[in-house]
């Protein structure tokens, strides 16, 4: 069948609540919270697999430096430590793929329609009927051995993304097709040339599909994939895969630099940066602008340093390639108040000071004095 799906009705559902791809923090023994989900879009085929369940405490004494925004980690933590892997399967669903970034709705047999974009929490006063304006393709089946898995979300062309979100979910698909006797068939937008150079590094075994550039697909049955996390905090374990798997690959480190800081070359650069460069230099470090190295050097660069100091971006979620113990000093703007690095942190057990700006892009100054007291400190 190839035409609009369903002709007779050819509507979406769009609603400005719940997205399926952000489902971002579970804990176990979640099922009121699930059976609430499912209440909301009555007669759709939606199922939930809870996979690894885990228990992460904040370990405060990783963290050095600026007591409010110690302050600032540990109000996130209190909001909870436990938690789970989800993958959401639906059957009968659309996945558009124009170019916005793709959603994924199930269709409801009671409404004859199909949900999308944000539609968990679906509520009458929210409903947005869509017309179909592409046609929809001949519904796609699942291969003998394989399960279809849709990818996607906010930052597909960061790096710091992939390291953090993109590729713990392609792992946990990869997990999640394995349990299942299966392999992973994974439909996404066409990846960045870094994220192609990742995907070849690790060999992961799934199979990769990419989006055409207009139209929805027509799914039998696919699984969304969620990120582990809560807000501007991720889960410690579900990244940490990543850098684990990723170390493996590093090579030799021909720098054998103990102290690095990072540079960039893009915009925002804080106005003073040539002369905390300056200072640091004095003090025997090495200043590396991360895409001058491939991948694996970066691993072995950031897995030598005992001390890293950069601002805040994606070249830094790097550390979690360092070893225990090293230092990381990250200045920031003011805007960028966020706890990821310590989700990665946590996880490499690296002392961890974070430094923001009292203003933000325009007219950025790092507190390099700040900076030269916690290089002196323990």
């Amino acid at each position: 069948m190839s035409g609009a799906v369903r002709q007779s009705e050819g509507y979406l559902v769009k609603t400005a609540s719940y997205d399926l791809l952000h489902i971002d923090y579970l804990r176990p023994g979640t099922d009121g919270f699930l059976n609430r989900i499912k209440a909301a879009q009555p007669g759709a085929d939606i199922f939930f697999h809870t996979m690894q369940t885990y228990d992460e405490p904040l370990d405060p004494s990783l963290l050095i430096g600026d007591a409010a925004y110690v302050d600032y980690v540990l109000a996130a933590y209190a909001k909870g430590r436990k938690w789970s892997e989800l993958v959401v399967e639906m059957h009968d669903a659309l996945v558009h793929c124009g170019d916005r970034p793709p959603f994924i709705g199930p269709y409801l047999k009671n409404r004859n329609i199909y949900l999308t974009g944000s539609c968990l929490n679906l509520r009458d006063q929210q409903i947005d009927l869509v017309n179909l304006s592409t046609d929809v393709q001949d519904r796609i089946c699942e291969d003998d051995g394989y399960r279809n898995y849709h990818l996607n979300g906010v930052g597909y062309q960061i790096y710091g993304h992939w390291l953090l979100d993109f590729l713990p979910r392609i792992f946990l698909a990869e997990r999640h097709a394995r349990s299942l006797g299966c392999k992973a068939h994974i439909f996404l937008p066409h990846p960045p040339k870094f994220a192609l150079k990742l995907l070849d590094i690790l060999d992961v075994g799934c199979r990769f599909s990419y989006f055409p550039q207009q139209g929805p697909l027509w799914f039998d049955r696919i699984y969304a994939v969620p990120s582990v996390k809560l807000g501007l905090r991720y889960s410690s374990h579900f990244v940490g895969e990543t850098f684990a798997r990723l170390k493996t690959h590093r090579t030799e480190n021909l720098l054998g630099a103990e102290r690095i800081l990072i540079a960039r070359r893009k915009p925002p650069i804080a106005r003073n940066f040539a002369i905390l460069e300056a200072a640091l230099k004095n003090l025997d470090f090495k200043v590396i602008y991360p895409e001058d190295y491939s991948i694996q050097d970066q691993i072995s660069i950031f897995k030598s340093a005992r001390v890293v100091v950069g601002e805040d971006g994606s070249a830094m979620h790097n550390v979690g390639f360092c070893d225990a113990g090293a230092k990381v000093i990250i200045t920031a703007r003011s805007s960028r108040r966020n706890v990821w690095h310590v989700s990665v942190a946590q996880y490499a057990a690296v002392r961890l000071a974070y430094l923001a700006s009292a203003v933000q892009d325009d007219g950025y100054h790092i507190d390099i004095p700040a900076v030269l007291r916690l290089l002196e400190g323990p």
